[in-house]
């Protein structure tokens, strides 16, 4: 392990504790199921998911629950004390505590890579994913999301008082969707996060009676989707700035 990974490992450590999990965002929750993992839902019986960066694996808790669709959940984390919590809600998963750029399995070992907002982490970013998708078995599906660089968010980040940890580094919008092309065929592209999402989400903060509306949350989902197909294909400002992406290994 260099000494960015061993950076990157304290960083966590130190942003997690035990007792400080909490759930994120609803939007961010809801988000991620409509746009990328409902679409896992449909083939996950009998298969082995391997979710790399799960930290408290939040989506899989409330989602994606391997009791539930009847899948073998595997998750890998640097962060200590999130997989010890996690090991209280996931009753049947396994958890390993390890890199992501040094994946302690053979290859070919899942059917199912989950990524969540992770390979911007990691060192080489979009780099890692023919790398991370050597654990898949032929014909494996590899499901991401990523934020991808664009000036807006930045903004929107510091205005918000986002931390970042020692690697974080949005990913360029094409060079993510390359590395996915060269690894299999892209069967799932969405985008969202349009500047405008982003000023309705912060609204949550203010108003957090908002999070439990999910009239609310269809009705911002909606309104970004109509401004990155109308505006955004002219104003890049307006463009999606997250990707939702599901390619097949071949």
């Amino acid at each position: 392990m260099d000494n960015l990974e061993k950076k990157e490992m304290r960083y966590w450590e130190n942003k997690y504790s035990y007792e400080s999990i909490v759930f994120p965002p609803s939007y961010r929750i809801f988000e991620r199921d409509r746009f990328l993992l409902q679409e896992l839902r449909k083939d996950l019986q009998n298969k082995v998911l391997i979710e790399i960066g799960c930290l408290f694996p939040f989506e899989v808790i409330t989602i994606l629950n391997p009791s539930k669709y009847k899948y073998t959940y595997v998750g890998i984390d640097v962060a200590r004390d999130a997989l010890r919590a996690a090991k209280n809600y996931v009753l049947d998963g396994m958890f390993v505590r390890c890199s992501a750029t040094q994946l302690p399995f053979r290859d070919e070992s899942f059917d199912v890579l989950l990524s969540l907002g992770v390979i911007h982490h990691l060192p080489g970013g979009s780099d890692n994913v023919w790398q991370l998708s050597k654990v898949l078995r032929s014909g494996g599906l590899f499901a991401l999301t990523e934020a991808v660089e664009r000036r807006t968010l930045s903004v929107l980040a510091k205005l918000r008082g986002d931390s970042s940890s020692p690697h974080e580094d949005r990913l360029k919008p094409q060079k993510l969707l390359r590395a996915c092309g060269d690894s299999g065929r892209i069967v799932h592209f969405l985008k969202n996060n349009s500047v405008v999402l982003g000023v309705f989400s912060s609204l949550i903060d203010f108003f957090p009676i908002l999070q439990e509306s999910e009239a609310y949350l269809r009705i911002i989902t909606a309104i970004d989707q109509f401004t990155i197909r109308t505006i955004g294909r002219n104003l890049s400002l307006f463009d999606g700035g997250a990707y939702f992406i599901i390619f097949r290994k071949m």
